[in-house]
């Protein structure tokens, strides 16, 4: 006797073992992002003592101070920052955190870079910061911090991609007035905070509280370059 049920039956089987397989793939896939995100949930930024070595950094646009951004004292004397922090500003002044003020001027420049180095009048730090070149490119786990308001600094950290000249850190927009702050992997300053961007295009240097942040790196492209006449005299920032 023919068993009409056959039909049925291969169909029912084939349809389970279709949700069978789309169901282990989708297990496989979040085990593999559970793999991938985990070590970055789980191990805090090393992260080195960033107050006595961070600065305020005030500049005169027009008659008044009206960009205030982040920068930070390295062992060579200088306080580096984001260059387009200064560009076509008047004075330049660096507060410390503990409030004490001192001007300052454009020494080097970095070609193909949102880098510059300041020369202080005087050096009212009491530590300074490490830099240095990323041991590799790929994902890490990167820092950046900057200016919160006048009295206090923020920190990002979170998965970050470095490329040759440039550290993504992806969903993590900086607030207006941390750019020229330390972008930090494995307790090692290996950049400064550049720019966010927009999730639909914004200008580079436009600052908000959503999409990426960018940190363009010591070890990229382009050279520095001598701004002032007394440039010639100082250590020149390269590593």
């Amino acid at each position: 006797m023919r068993n009409h049920n056959g039909p049925l039956e291969w169909l029912e089987r084939n349809n389970f073992s279709k949700k069978a397989r789309a169901s282990e793939k989708r297990m496989r896939l979040v085990l593999c992002l559970v793999l991938i995100i985990l070590p970055f949930l789980s191990v805090a930024c090393d992260m080195p003592n960033v107050e006595d070595s961070f600065a305020f950094v005030y500049v005169d646009i027009g008659e008044e101070l009206d960009n205030v951004a982040s920068g930070f004292a390295v062992s060579s004397g200088y306080v580096v920052t984001a260059k387009h922090v200064v560009e076509e500003s008047g004075n330049i002044y660096l507060q410390n955190w503990d409030g004490e003020v001192t001007r300052a001027t454009v020494a080097f420049e970095r070609s193909g870079a949102d880098i510059v180095y300041l020369r202080p009048e005087k050096n009212i730090w009491e530590d300074f910061l490490s830099t240095g070149r990323p041991d590799k490119t790929g994902w890490a786990r990167g820092c950046a911090v900057g200016r919160n308001d006048r009295d206090s600094i923020a920190t990002i950290c979170g998965t970050s991609k470095i490329s040759k000249t440039e550290m993504t850190l992806f969903g993590m927009g900086a607030k207006h007035g941390m750019s020229g702050g330390p972008c930090i992997v494995d307790d090692l300053v290996i950049g400064v905070l550049s720019w966010s961007r927009k999730p639909k295009g914004s200008g580079p240097y436009e600052i908000s509280d959503v999409g990426s942040s960018y940190c363009h790196l010591f070890s990229g492209a382009g050279t520095f370059v001598a701004v002032d006449d007394n440039s010639d005299a100082g250590i020149k920032p390269e590593l």
